[in-house]
């Protein structure tokens, strides 16, 4: 097995390495590093005591008539005068070093990291200056990313970077499923912690140590993948059900009052229907108009709960390809509803729907709602059919 050329720690969601703190230990400074700091000067020593003056000598008693005079006592020598106790010298103080960067990683020693400066002869037993990291526990509350460090002088393998990618991106879905606010459910708390540790977990295997397995983490990646997706895919296709046909139905309920009034106006406010007439403002069409506009809109609900019966990762965070909001989808797909609608009655083509022409719109109100509804549930496919005539009416220009 290859050795693993990443280092992983983890980050809080200010992107800082979690558990970084300054050490307290320093050690000489060695040829080619950075200068230590300079020790503050030592306190003065406090003044010596006076010497104690030596007392006088006794003198020597009168000698007796003896074989043999004893000698004299000698004189006491005076005591030693007392030493100062040397000064302490307080501790060098270390500099603090930066995080690590994006290039180079430093090694792991023990329960805990330090990093510093090594000598020009790769001695790393010395450093000028040190920080302490302790060892990433991805359970910390607090951890919400994973920082990649490449080791130095090791390049890493296609399988390992194709790991760390897929690993990141699952990781950035579930930042956005459960971790998108500071004040999220606890279930959400929950469901992520579980999903950040397998994760971290599984990228170890494949990534990091002095033998990996790539093939395993990749399988296990997969398996955490296929977890996700059947957690989460019912709640996210409900909740954008439960969007777009909120905005729909609000969109349909003021579409069915003009549609009501347009009608009163038509039978039994003449002069006015009249008025609008002379300003070429058809108060039938204009209905069946709004019967066009309510079918659209409940095709397009209808059209997303059809389209989305197989779920990807990309599919829990991206509701379609175009990344339209559920309102803007809903005025997006009206908006093109209505000038096929116009393109139909003028009419500019021609189109049946069994043995109807699509133009008879303008005069059957059931018709204008089918229509309706077969525009919103081809949706994604209005774009191009508007396009296609647009394109073909300048052709025919030139």
């Amino acid at each position: 097995m290859a050795a693993g050329a990443f280092q992983l720690w983890t980050l809080n969601k200010d992107g800082k390495l979690i558990g970084y703190r300054p050490s307290a230990q320093q050690g000489p400074t060695e040829r080619g590093g950075a200068a230590a700091a300079p020790a503050p000067p030592a306190a003065p020593a406090p003044p010596a005591a006076p010497a104690q003056p030596a007392p006088p000598a006794q003198p020597a008693p009168p000698a007796e008539q003896a074989p043999l005079a004893e000698p004299a006592a000698p004189a006491e020598q005076p005591p030693p005068a007392e030493q100062p106790p040397p000064a302490e010298q307080p501790a060098p103080q270390p500099q603090q070093a930066a995080p690590p960067q994006q290039a180079g990683a430093p090694q792991v020693v023990g329960p805990a990291t330090q990093v510093g400066a090594t000598s020009a002869g790769g001695d790393a037993a010395a450093h000028d200056s040190v920080y302490t990291l302790p060892a990433p526990d991805p359970s910390h509350p607090d951890a919400y990313d994973i920082y990649f460090g490449v080791k130095k002088d090791l390049t890493p393998a296609k399988d390992q970077i194709d790991l760390q990618d897929n690993v990141q991106r699952v990781l950035r879905t579930v930042q956005v499923l459960y971790a998108k606010t500071d004040k999220e459910s606890d279930r959400n708390k929950r469901q992520f912690r579980i999903y950040y540790v397998r994760l971290y977990r599984l990228a170890q295997v494949g990534l990091e140590g002095s033998s990996v397995s790539p093939d395993i983490a990749t399988a296990a990646l997969a398996t955490t993948t296929s977890d996700l997706i059947d957690d989460e895919a019912p709640n996210v296709k409900r909740t954008h059900l439960r969007t777009l046909g909120r905005n729909a139905a609000t969109a349909s309920a003021g579409c069915l009052i003009l549609y009501v009034l347009m009608r009163l106006i038509s039978c039994y406010a003449s002069r006015l229907d009249q008025f609008l007439l002379d300003l070429g403002v058809s108060t039938p069409l204009l209905a069946n108009f709004m019967l066009l506009l309510i079918g659209c809109l409940l095709g397009v609900w209808l059209s997303y709960g059809i389209r989305t019966t197989t779920f990807g990762l990309r599919d829990l965070t991206v509701t379609d390809a175009d990344r339209l909001t559920p309102v803007i989808r809903l005025f997006f797909a009206g908006s093109l509803t209505v000038i096929l609608g116009i393109i139909f009655t003028i009419p500019l083509v021609q189109v049946t729907i069994g043995k109807t022409p699509v133009t008879d719109i303008a005069t059957y109100p059931m018709l204008a709602f089918v229509v309706g509804c077969f525009c919103g549930v081809s949706e994604l496919a209005l774009p191009a059919a508007v396009s296609k005539r647009a394109t073909d009416f300048i052709q025919s220009i030139k």
